[in-house]
């Protein structure tokens, strides 16, 4: 999300999801939604799509979001594919934007729980009531023990092409989806998940 800009740096003139199969339709009835952020708005959208947004940040991501689970018994993020990826828990109540398909702003902050895996054991919390701090698994699971949890999971863009690939998010196959991001020639940043 927004907090990521801070990695990146340069203009880019605008962002696209591509590419998105009939079996895409398919895997956004298991629990799987694919996201873009462009450093100005975000997209979440759970199925066949085309998306182009303008971009005035060098910032952007793409990536596949999996339902994996009541947030009560969260016990981390596991993830298959390539080496490069990135990985976040979204915390919903059930109505909000992390399961609503739309494009967001990033000028407002969004309505539902987020924090970046460090990567030994606990989350930094970007945002909700826990913003700012970081909490272990076990925290996550009794401070939130009515809501839904989500993996982010993708790649982000920090100025140079980027590709991975996702075979799985804590066991669910997201049927190998290829994350990518790259300007063509004419400058636009595309944001491809596949």
């Amino acid at each position: 999300m927004n907090i990521k800009a801070k990695l990146a740096a340069g203009v880019v003139t605008a962002l696209a999801v591509v590419g998105l199969s009939a079996a895409s339709a398919l895997a956004s009835t298991q629990g799987l939604n694919y996201e873009v952020d462009n450093g100005v708005s975000w997209t979440l959208a759970n199925g066949p799509s085309s998306l182009a947004q303008p971009v005035q940040a060098g910032y952007a991501d793409a990536g596949v979001v999996a339902d994996i689970g009541p947030a009560a018994g969260f016990q981390g993020i596991a993830v298959t594919g390539s080496a490069n990826l990135a990985d976040n828990i979204w915390i919903s109540n059930g109505s909000d934007e992390a399961v609503t398909p739309g494009t967001y702003s990033l000028g407002s902050p969004v309505d539902f729980s987020y924090g970046f895996d460090n990567h030994n054991g606990t989350f930094w919390m970007a945002s909700g009531p826990y913003a700012g701090q970081t909490l272990t698994a076990t925290q996550i699971a009794a401070d939130f023990p009515d809501s839904e949890a989500y993996a982010w999971v993708g790649v982000v863009y920090t100025g140079t092409p980027v590709t991975g690939y996702i075979s799985s998010i804590n066991g669910v196959s997201t049927s190998h989806r290829n994350v990518s991001i790259a300007p063509n020639a004419e400058n636009v940043l595309i944001a491809a998940v596949r």
